[in-house]
């Protein structure tokens, strides 16, 4: 009698199904001056540093992309008003 043999069983990715969007929600990011949702990665980042004590403590802040760029600018502008002041 011969003997039949059995294919090995290969599993990929595509045998199993996708896991449900609920358990892999990524937290909503909104604008930290404006509060508007940011559809995928921020545009820019702040960042608030204060102290207690001996300990500093930084908390990165989300930005859309209006106001990373007004914020950019303002920044650029005031540097610029300060080096004319020194001259």
């Amino acid at each position: 009698m011969a003997q039949t043999s059995i294919p090995p069983t290969i599993y990929t990715f595509y045998d199993v199904p996708p896991p449900s969007p609920l358990l892999r929600e990524e937290p909503e990011l909104r604008c930290d001056v404006c509060d508007q949702l940011i559809p995928g990665p921020p545009a820019g980042e702040g960042l608030y540093l204060w102290t207690r004590g001996d300990e500093r403590r930084y908390e990165p802040a989300p930005l859309c992309e209006e106001c990373a760029t007004a914020i950019g600018i303002a920044s650029l502008r005031r540097m610029a008003e300060e080096e004319e002041e020194g001259s």
